[in-house]
């Protein structure tokens, strides 16, 4: 398989202390083209394309489910690795024909008014999302063996910190181009068009970054049949704990994700712009928290700074029902709206470095591949029922008259209560090395603090 490979394509016996500190402007440059991708194909921007082409939220919620669903599929990919044994090849070409993906997408804004349009978006994305699971699943066991552990929380917060920052300038650029469009041509389908274009684009540029990062050799195989190697996790007493744990945070995040859109485009009746504005204000904050969350986890860490997290993304979604008790068209909504963006996307700097983190440190080096292919076997389903239980609770709640008015507030609220019980399940975890809770919050003071006593000086 070497010899076949060769060049940059091909693992590599030994890598260097000073390979990987040359590898890690390359990983930081790939994630932000790959950023900018996601920007403009998922989230906002994909909830507001379907909701044009007339899905239902139950629809919505499926749109939002297909890519986590599609990663079970990571058992094939975990066998194509074992046999390959050339995750970076296999990665890289995966990324390639997944990302061609978006412009049949793209292909879809165009199409005649009708359901061939959501047929096709549904299509391309369940393709789009079959492949991407083998890519991910490469990536990750990758990524792993690369990394050294004591400084994996603040690779990643750099990393993310790259990445969401093009992807906030990505998000403010989509939204605004869609209604351009919309305003021109009485038509944003081509806006939409466009940006899935540019989306491509942007994904086979990371490509590229990707090809500078060197792959370090997987240990020679055990033997052990690959039924063996995935039912590893689930012997490791720990480890079975922490996928109970990710499965029910993602049924909290993925049940939140789409009906912060929904409840902003129609509940509240904010245009697309304003919707975009709104979480680019969260991403600031996502952006300038992350280096602390990274450093956290070095320090005290990744299960202790996830503890910490958790209950500010709780608050965040019972804040809802007072934005809808004061109506869209006040000036103190849109501060609490902004409010709860903010506080929202804190919190998850927090509990996507200290997840990402946490489980790579719980998985064996050398022996990643199937620890991370099973977590995302439980994670990802859970990512997959989460939208669409959140869809279709709201649509049932929106038939009962009485709560009819207040279906969207009562879905988030549940999705609140889910994350309760996710912290329930999170102390039952151990890591070496946790802190205290209070420990981590004294040294978030202390760092605000410093900044605080340090800006008069600055300027």
């Amino acid at each position: 398989m070497r010899a076949f490979l060769g060049g940059r394509l091909a693992p590599r016996r030994e890598v260097t202390a000073t390979d990987v500190e040359r590898a890690v402007p390359w990983i930081v440059r790939d994630a932000t083209f790959a950023e900018l991708m996601n920007v403009l194909t998922s989230g906002t921007l994909l909830c507001a394309f379907a909701v044009a082409l007339g899905a239902s939220n139950t629809v919505v919620g499926l749109i939002a489910g297909i890519a986590p669903l599609c990663q079970v599929l990571q058992l094939s990919a975990t066998a194509v690795v074992e046999t390959l044994r050339a995750r970076k090849a296999m990665a890289l070409v995966s990324a390639v024909v997944g990302r061609t993906m978006w412009l049949a997408v793209a292909g879809a804004a165009l199409l005649p008014v009708g359901p061939g349009r959501l047929a096709v978006l549904l299509v391309a994305l369940g393709l789009r999302a079959a492949i991407n699971s083998h890519y991910i699943c490469a990536q990750n066991s990758w990524m792993r063996d690369l990394l050294p552990d004591g400084s994996m929380g603040d690779f990643y917060a750099r990393r993310m910190r790259a990445s969401y920052l093009a992807g906030m300038v990505a998000g403010l650029a989509g939204g605004l181009m869609v209604d351009l469009f919309a305003k021109a041509t009485g038509h944003a389908m081509h806006g939409y068009a466009f940006l899935f274009v540019v989306a491509f684009v942007f994904g086979e540029a990371a490509v590229l970054m990707a090809l500078k990062v060197p792959e370090p050799e997987l240990p020679p195989p055990t033997g052990e049949p690959l039924h063996g190697r995935l039912l590893a996790p689930l012997r490791d007493v720990n480890y079975r704990r922490f996928l109970a744990y990710i499965a029910s945070w993602n049924l909290t995040s993925g049940m939140a994700a789409p009906l912060f859109t929904i409840y902003l485009l129609r509940r509240l009746g904010y245009p697309l712009s304003w919707v975009v504005v709104l979480e680019a204000a969260g991403k600031v904050a996502h952006l300038l928290t992350l280096g602390l969350w990274g450093r956290l986890a070095d320090r005290h860490s990744s299960r202790s700074v996830v503890a910490v997290a958790q209950p500010f993304y709780w608050v965040s979604l019972l804040l809802w029902p007072l934005a809808g008790f004061l109506g869209g068209a006040t000036p103190v909504t849109l501060v609490v709206v902004a409010a709860i963006f903010i506080v929202n996307r804190v919190a998850a700097a927090g509990t996507d470095i200290g997840n990402a983190t946490l489980a790579m440190q719980l998985a064996p080096r050398g022996g990643a591949t199937s620890y991370l292919a099973v977590r995302s076997l439980v994670m990802n389903p859970a990512s997959f029922v989460a939208p669409v239980l959140a869809g279709a609770l709201t649509d049932l709640l929106a038939r009962v008259p009485v709560l009819r008015a207040h279906a969207l507030d009562l879905a988030l609220v549940t999705a609140a209560l889910v994350g309760i019980v996710s912290a329930v399940l999170l102390r039952r975890v151990t890591q070496e090395g946790a802190s205290a809770h209070r420990a981590v919050l004294a040294d978030i003071a202390v760092a605000l603090t410093s900044r605080w006593r340090d800006e008069p000086g600055d300027r």
